[in-house]
């Protein structure tokens, strides 16, 4: 593809909060999606890595199962978009998740390559 296959995105935002998203194209452990926030009095992870609420515990050690690839993780997730998306044109509604959202998506995928390309970081005003 003529990228990388694992990254880390480093974000601060405009009111200083950081953000760190990790990713990895061909996980070979599974499809692993989770949001953690930390703050000064606790933390929140929201996901979880495996696709069943089943462990095996025995002697030798405890396993689990993982979700093998992101199609199964969010396939209801996108059917339920494409049905939002097309009850709201149908009924004349604006959509949930706006233009101006995607662009927002596409700035960041810009300036995240545009980082890793020109080996600095990168301001979004820039895009």
């Amino acid at each position: 593809m003529g990228d990388i296959d694992n990254a880390v995105v480093n974000m601060v935002f405009e009111n200083g909060t950081i953000g760190a998203v990790h990713l990895s194209r061909n996980a070979v452990l599974g499809y692993d999606i989770r949001a953690e926030i930390w703050g000064t009095k606790g933390s929140l992870q929201v996901g979880y890595f495996r696709q069943t609420p089943i462990l095996v515990m025995t002697a030798e050690g405890i396993t689990h199962d993982v979700v093998p690839h992101f199609m199964q993780r969010f396939e209801k997730a996108y059917l339920a978009q494409i049905q939002d998306f097309v009850n709201n044109v149908l009924h004349g509604r604006q959509p949930s998740v706006s233009a101006a959202d995607a662009v927002a998506a596409l700035r960041i995928g810009l300036a995240a390559s545009a980082s890793l390309r020109e080996k600095r970081p990168v301001e979004l005003r820039e895009f």
